[in-house]
């Protein structure tokens, strides 16, 4: 994210405040979870979207802590309801990983998590399938496909640990892909 980006916030500030409070969800189950909730018929106050986050209990160090992580979170809210997907590519975490086996599994699990994120948002703003169009149907079917490739994607990590030779460039694209065809169901 860059426009009107407050100069404290990054994706990765503000995985580390989620860590450091014992939130719920990581960094890409809050943007998905946001994403769901934007794209869900009802009006979700944050009082109730907090609470899935966070929990009920405070695990910030500070009230200057849990004020800069609710505001990061207002931020993030505020950046993805302005997103023009026709225009503009998805808003994803920025987040750099390793460029490893290790990296990559943890790229797919956070792909895993942005999409049980959106479900969880759809959930909480009340979405019936007669909400969607045709074509929103047909996304939400490729991404409960796409959670069963990402699933297996990173089971076969697990599997592979005996395999000497990692194709670290075929893996990379297949993942970029996989990411493309969240972004596109989106």
């Amino acid at each position: 994210m860059e426009k009107g980006e407050p100069e404290a916030y990054s994706d990765q500030n503000f995985a580390g405040m989620l860590t450091r409070a014992g939130a719920k969800l990581d960094v890409f189950g809050v943007y998905g979870l946001l994403y769901g909730l934007l794209a869900a018929p009802e009006l979700i106050m944050p009082s109730e979207y907090i609470k899935i986050i966070f929990g009920d209990e405070d695990g910030f160090s500070s009230k200057e802590e849990a004020t800069t992580a609710i505001s990061s979170l207002l931020f993030v809210l505020d950046a993805l309801a302005k997103w023009k997907p026709e225009k503009e590519p998805l808003y994803y975490p920025d987040i750099t990983y390793p460029e490893t086996k290790d990296g990559l599994k943890a790229r797919a699990n956070d792909s895993l998590s942005l999409i049980n994120g959106v479900v969880s948002g759809l959930d909480l703003g009340k979405t019936a399938e007669s909400d969607f169009t045709v074509s929103g149907i047909k996304a939400m079917d490729d991404l409960a496909k796409l959670q069963a490739m990402l699933t297996a994607f990173v089971e076969s990590f697990d599997k592979d640990q005996s395999e000497p030779e990692f194709d670290y460039a075929g893996a990379l694209e297949l993942m970029e892909k996989m990411e493309g065809m969240v972004a596109g169901s989106l």
